[in-house]
Formats: C-alpha cells, sequence, structure tokens
C-alpha cells in the first residue's frame, strides 16, 4: 500500500497541483452555478478559444451562458443548464453529456460529466468536460461504414433481383443479333442497324456487370500474376481510350510480386480509371500508371478491417486534371454519385472499381486537391507462388471450333434456347434439351446413348441446374458440365470466388464464346 501523509504534512495548494495536472476541464460551480475555481486546462482551453474573457473566468456566472447560448450549440447548452440544475437540487446524482464543441479554432467532442459537491463548506458542483474527440471521430467513421456497406448490401439485392432476368433478355437480344450481322450480307444499312443493337445489349450488360462488382456480388475468376503483367497487355486500349489530347506515361516496376485477383478485373478497373481520369482533363493532361511494392505496417492499415501487415504490390494512376476538393472526395465511391451532366455518367465507375479491388482484398487511397490532379493508388496484397502467364489477346480472339459430341442443353427461356440448340447444331454437334430441371432428368433417362456434355442453366424450374449435374452424373460420371447463368451468386464461394471445378457462362456471352467454351471443356482444357 502506498502511504498516506497526514493532511498537516499535505501542503495547502496540493488540491490545486492536482486539479492542474489533471487533462480534463475542471471548474468548480456553487449552488447557484456561479465558477468558483478552474484548472489549468480550463483556463488553456477557454484561452486558446477567445473565451476567457467572456464567459469561462471565475465569477462568471456558468449557467446564465448556458441559457444564453445562440447558435449551433444552443440546443446542447440549453441541456447542459438543465442537467446541471438538476444535479445541483439534489434531483439527480449525476450528469453526463456528449456534445460537440464548435469553438472558433477547431470542432471536437467532449463528455461533460457533472456530479454534486458537498464538502468543505462548499456546495455545489463539479464540472468536468473529458475530450472525447478521438473516439468520437472513430465511431463515427465506423457508422459510416456500417451505413455505406447496408447501401452496398440494398444495391446487391436490386442487382441480384434484376440480373438473372435481365441478363436473360439481354442474351437472347445479343444471340440474335448475332445471327442477323452473319446473314445481312453486306447490305450497309442493315449491318449498321444490327451493329448499334449489339453495342446497346453490350453496354446493357456492362451495366449489370457494373452493379454486380459494386455491391461484390460479381464472379472472379483469380489467378496468380504480376501486376506489371497486366498493365502491359491493356496499354494499346488505354491509350485508344485516352484519345490523341492526352499523354500517357508508363512507369512499370519489373516485377511487384505475385498477387491473387482477376486479371480481366483489374485490366477493367485501370479502363475505369483512365475514363474518369480523361473526363478530368476535357483539354488534355497527362496520366501516370506506375506499379510498385511497399511494405505496409499494421498501423498504416484501414482501420476495421481485416488486413495483413506486410508487402502490397501497388498500383497508382495519376492524372493532371482539375482535382477534387474534400467534400467531392468524400463520396467518390458512393454508388451512382457523379460530378458529370446529366447523361454523361451513371457514377458506377469508381464504385465499381472499389468492388473490385475490395473483393480482391485490397484497398484504396486517393490524394487530390483542386488543381492539383488526382491520384488513386490501388494496395493489392503480394502472395506467395509463382505468377502464371497471362494469356496473349492474339490467342483470346482464335475462330471457334466446332464438333459431333452429344450435349444435352437445359433451358428454361425458350427463345435462348432455340438460338443455343441452333447455333450448336450448325456447327455439328447433336443436341438434346429440356426447357425445366424435372424434364431434363427424364429426358436423360429414355436416352440411352452417351451425353458428353451437360450445357445447363442454374436457375431452373424443378430442380436446380446444379441437381440435374449431380442426378446425371450418378450413371455418367464422364459427363462435362458448363453452367450459364445471368446471376450465380448461390454458386460462388466467399468474395466472389469461382469454384475452380466449375465452368460457368455468364449471360449475356457471344456465340462465339459459347462454341470456344463448349468445345475446351470437351476437349478437357479449362474455359472461362
Amino acid at each position: 500500500m502506498g502511504t498516506v501523509l497526514p493532511m498537516s504534512d499535505v501542503p495547502a495548494s496540493a488540491p490545486l497541483a492536482v486539479l492542474d495536472a489533471v487533462p480534463a476541464h475542471i471548474a468548480l460551480v456553487d449552488a447557484s452555478g456561479v465558477i468558483r475555481l478552474v484548472n489549468a486546462a480550463w483556463r488553456r482551453f477557454a484561452d486558446g478559444n477567445g473565451l476567457l474573457s467572456a464567459h469561462c473566468g471565475v465569477g462568471e456566472d456558468y449557467l446564465r451562458v448556458c441559457d444564453a447560448a445562440t447558435g449551433a450549440d444552443r440546443a446542447e447548452a440549453r441541456r447542459t443548464a438543465a442537467g446541471i440544475r438538476r444535479v445541483l437540487s439534489g434531483e439527480r446524482p449525476s450528469f453526463v453529456q456528449d456534445y460537440p464543441c464548435h469553438s472558433p479554432t477547431q470542432l471536437a467532442w467532449f463528455r461533460m460529466i457533472v456530479t454534486p459537491l458537498d464538502r468543505g463548506g462548499l456546495h455545489g458542483a463539479v464540472i468536468m468536460h473529458v475530450d472525447v474527440t478521438e473516439r468520437e471521430t472513430q465511431y463515427q467513421g465506423l457508422e459510416a461504414q456500417f451505413l455505406q456497406s447496408q447501401k452496398m448490401e440494398a444495391v446487391g439485392r436490386l442487382a441480384g433481383g434484376v440480373a438473372h432476368d435481365f441478363n436473360n433478355a439481354l442474351q437472347v437480344i445479343h444471340a440474335y443479333g448475332e445471327l442477323i450481322e452473319e446473314h445481312v450480307g453486306q447490305d450497309p444499312v442493315a449491318l449498321e442497324y444490327t451493329r448499334q443493337i449489339l453495342a446497346a445489349a453490350r453496354r446493357a450488360a456492362a451495366l449489370t456487370h457494373q452493379l454486380l462488382a459494386l455491391s461484390r456480388k460479381q464472379v472472379l475468376r483469380p489467378v496468380l500474376f504480376d501486376l506489371s503483367t497486366a498493365t502491359r497487355e491493356i496499354e494499346d486500349m488505354l491509350r485508344m481510350t485516352l484519345g490523341g489530347e492526352i499523354r500517357l506515361i508508363v512507369e512499370r516496376a519489373a516485377s511487384v510480386g505475385t498477387i491473387e485477383a482477376d486479371p480481366g478485373q483489374i485490366q477493367q478497373i485501370l479502363i475505369n480509371l483512365a475514363i474518369n481520369a480523361r473526363d478530368a482533363m476535357p483539354a488534355g493532361g497527362e496520366l501516370i500508371i506506375s506499379t510498385s511494392t511497399r511494405d505496409i505496417a499494421r498501423e498504416d492499415l484501414p482501420a476495421g478491417e481485416p488486413f495483413t501487415p506486410g508487402p502490397y504490390a501497388v498500383l497508382r494512376v495519376r492524372d493532371s486534371g482539375h482535382g477534387m476538393d474534400p467534400a467531392t472526395q468524400a463520396r467518390i465511391f458512393e454508388p451512382f454519385f457523379t460530378t458529370k451532366a446529366a447523361g454523361k455518367g451513371t457514377g458506377l465507375g469508381l464504385s465499381t472499381v472499389a468492388g473490385i479491388v475490395t473483393q480482391s482484398k485490397g484497398f484504396i487511397r486517393v490524394q487530390s486537391a483542386p488543381g492539383q490532379g488526382t491520384a488513386v493508388d490501388l494496395f493489392f496484397p503480394v502472395v506467395p507462388g509463382t505468377a502464371e502467364e497471362l494469356p496473349s489477346p492474339a490467342l483470346q480472339h482464335l475462330p471457334p471450333r466446332g464438333g459431333s459430341e452429344t450435349i444435352f442443353l437445359v433451358e428454361d427461356e425458350h427463345s435462348l434456347r432455340t438460338v443455343v440448340r441452333q447455333t450448336l447444331q450448325d456447327n455439328g454437334y447433336r443436341v438434346l434439351e429440356a426447357a425445366d430441371g424435372s424434364a431434363a432428368i427424364a429426358v436423360a433417362a429414355d436416352f440411352a446413348a452417351p451425353i458428353d456434355l451437360l450445357l445447363t442453366d442454374i436457375i431452373l424450374p424443378g430442380f436446380s441446374g446444379r441437381s440435374v449435374a449431380n442426378r446425371l452424373r450418378r450413371s455418367r460420371p464422364d459427363m462435362r458440365v458448363i453452367y450459364m447463368s445471368g446471376y450465380a451468386d448461390d454458386f460462388i464461394a466467399d468474395h466472389g470466388i469461382l469454384d475452380p471445378d466449375i465452368v460457368l457462362l455468364e449471360k449475356p456471352f457471344s456465340l462465339a464464346h459459347l462454341l470456344v467454351n463448349v468445345r475446351d471443356t470437351l476437349d478437357g482444357h479449362a474455359a472461362a
């Protein structure tokens, strides 16, 4: 135990010294609310904010000051005065209130604690103001994150609700548009009309994919690759996107380590950021894309998120555009927020970027100021393993090959089933078909010959596509399967990552893409 000195041995100034050593702002008021004593912290705060001579010195009536408050602090001051009066009258044993302090120099948050004082002939109360700005800021940040997550969840439900039916309709439009384009011959007017239809279908499909991406509901196909490689593959496309008025500079590190992500989505991020940068430089300018590696300490990671300290591959996109003020910067990743004129933007570009980065276990930092351009840094954790070689764009556009195998097509959308069946038959395949899960089981039971490939929608009346596949594989274990879907949320693992043993065609797909996937799957190659 510590030593207790007799009161006669304690210097008379000790109580005041103790009060002055406390960082909280403390004042003693008498029964009428007049300030009789303040500590050093109270005086420093009052003096630093120009309040000491006005109403925070000894002898001031604290209750009168609260009652006379005006402006933004008026309501809080009135509640404060009422709480102090209840403590002074004995009606309440204490009074606690958190409040914002709009002082001339800062916005701070304080917790006021009022307790009764009846000792040494002094009847009144102790008023203590504790600075809780840091705690309140953290709370508000967490609250903002929660509200944002609720918003994203709502957008995700909306996107998921419409994606399946909407993408089915787009698939039919796109497929028949391709067939028209193939059969109109050299009629330039008909060709132009058809291409406009296909372009509109692609734009609509991209919008749906953006909704799924920003709500983190899209399917990812992650591989191990080097971030510098992904930027190299898309550089020519970026130059075309930016146009001749904007100079593109690529500062690519030789290697930034291996990351695990979907390279197609990383390239989509670059396109979205490049479009935003282009729009911020209407008179031309400079866009610099660079890759690097940084070691991130725990204290430098975003608060409240499960990130691991260590090496991160960093993709930076920096423009010389008009920049953003803090209010705009705080909202840039909100869905549908845009500073562009009506009809010039959906407000989904940057929120899509945020969704993809989050799904890839990364995070984003933005630096911007009016007139000083914008820098967007994307951080992806470096993982152990050897980077895979990304497919060459030239190899991705090889013409599809047909075959003679038997394909079982299960699709409940009649128009889509018809065009897919016709396309497969035109390329030499034998096709069985069914409109729902129950019919598929019956058709397969009556068909004695081998079925080489099941091509089925995921969502079907009766049995789901996966249930159909599982039942048919009991008697046909060598049968291969391709799933089709406009929305595969129930078919993907955590973070939207597709199970490696599943081949999924996301609607709307081109007929050429269908044929490539069918051939690759039959041949035992990975399809995408």
